[in-house]
C-alpha cells in the first residue's frame, strides 16, 4: 500500500502496512516457507518492510510463486537493511505476468533474498536458489530482483536463473543497480542464467547499473568494485545484447529515452577490481559489454 499514486508517494509504502521494526532472527532458521500468490505485489516472508532492519536469519528450501516484487525473504525493501541473511538448501523463487487494473503486467523484481530494493542496503547476504521469470519478464537476481538506490555490499550468489524470451536486466547477484552507489565484494559462483531470444542486459554479476553525472538529479555514478564471476555460465537465446562477465551494460533504451531527462542519457559507472570469469554462449550474442 503506496503513501500515494505519484512520484515519490507511489514509491513509498504507507507505514500502516509495512513492516516498520527491527528483525533479529539471532541465528535461527525458518524451513520448508511457501507462498503461493501468482498475481502478488510484495511478495515474500516480509511483503513490504519501510525503515526496518532484518538480519542474521536463515531461510531454507522456501517455495515462493509471485509477479512483482517476490523474495523469499523480502517482497520489497524500501529505506531498510538486510543483513546477514542467508537463503540455503533448495529454492525456487518465481515471477508470474499478470493483469493489474485490467492491464497487463510482465514479471518484474525477482529476487532469491529481496526482491525489490529503494534506498536501502543489502549487506553479507548468501542465497542459493532457483529463479524463474517468463517472456517479457525483468530485473531478476540470485540474491536481489530489481534495486534501485541501493547498495549491495559483500553478498554470494550461486545457483539458476531461467528466463523466457524478450527478458532483460538479469544478474547472477542482482538484476539491477540503477542509481546503486556502489557494487561491492559480491560474488558469483556456480551461476548459470539461461534466457529465450532477444535477452537485453545480462551480467554475470549484475544486469545492469549506473547513474548519471548531472548532480541536478541527485542520482551518483555506480561504483562497481571488487566483484567476483566464477564459473558462472550464460546460455543466451538468439539476439542477446548488451551482455557481460560482471555487468551487461548501464541502463538506457529507446524506452527509457521517450520519459526525457534524466532518461535520455547513458547511466555511467565504473569497474575496479573485480574478476570475469564467465563462460559464454557466444554465438547469440552481438553486443558484448564488460
Amino acid at each position: 500500500m503506496p503513501m500515494g499514486t505519484e512520484g515519490e508517494e507511489a514509491e513509498t509504502p504507507n507505514s500502516d502496512y509495512a513492516f516498520t521494526g527491527i528483525f533479529n532472527g539471532n541465528g535461527h532458521k525458518i524451513s520448508n516457507l511457501k507462498i503461493d500468490a501468482p498475481s502478488g505485489f510484495t511478495v515474500g516472508l516480509f511483503g513490504c518492510v519501510s525503515n526496518a532492519k532484518i538480519y542474521d536469519l536463515t531461510v531454507e528450501n522456501a517455495d515462493i510463486n509471485g509477479a512483482m516484487m517476490t523474495g523469499a525473504v523480502v517482497g520489497y525493501a524500501f529505506a531498510s537493511e538486510i543483513t546477514n541473511v542467508t537463503l540455503s538448501g533448495n529454492n525456487t523463487v518465481r515471477g508470474n505476468s499478470m493483469e493489474y487494473n485490467g492491464t497487463p503486467a510482465k514479471a518484474d523484481m525477482v529476487g532469491g533474498i529481496v526482491g525489490a530494493g529503494m534506498d536501502s542496503v543489502i549487506r553479507d547476504c548468501t542465497a542459493s536458489a532457483e529463479i524463474i521469470i517468463p517472456d517479457g519478464g525483468s530485473n531478476a537476481g540470485i540474491v536481489g530482483g530489481g534495486l534501485e538506490v541501493t547498495n549491495v555490499i559483500g553478498c554470494k550468489a550461486s545457483g539458476t536463473i531461467t528466463a523466457g524470451d524478450n527478458c532483460m536486466g538479469l544478474g547472477g547477484v542482482a538484476g539491477c543497480g540503477f542509481g546503486s552507489e556502489t557494487i561491492s565484494g559480491n560474488t558469483a559462483e556456480d551461476v548459470t542464467i539461461t534466457t529465450g531470444a532477444n535477452a537485453y542486459l545480462v551480467g554475470g554479476v549484475i544486469g545492469y547499473a549506473g547513474g548519471y553525472e548531472d548532480a541536478q538529479y541527485g542520482v551518483t555514478v555506480t561504483a562497481i568494485t571488487d566483484c567476483t564471476s566464477k564459473n558462472t555460465k550464460l546460455d543466451l537465446g538468439d539476439g542477446a545484447k548488451a551482455v557481460g562477465g560482471i555487468i551487461g551494460g548501464g541502463f538506457y533504451s529507446k524506452v527509457a529515452a521517450a520519459y526525457g531527462a534524466p532518461y535520455d542519457s547513458p547511466a555511467v559507472f565504473t569497474i575496479s577490481g573485480s574478476t570475469n570469469g564467465t563462460d559464454y554462449n557466444g554465438n547469440s550474442v552481438d553486443d558484448i559489454g564488460a
